[in-house]
């Protein structure tokens, strides 16, 4: 991780005596990603109960 820090730091001119905090990438991907499978609400919502 202090490689990507080195880096982000030279790239965008931080100042030493700042800390980086959080990288965040920021992209489109280049294939469109499969659709996931989600569980149904009826699976993962409980009423009255604690499961």
């Amino acid at each position: 991780m202090e490689i990507i820090k080195d880096w982000v730091r030279n790239s965008l001119q931080i100042p030493n005596d700042r800390r980086i905090l959080a990288i965040i990438g920021i992209g489109s991907p280049e294939n469109k990603p499969k659709a996931k499978k989600l569980p149904s609400k009826e699976e993962i919502i409980y009423y009255k109960s604690f499961k």
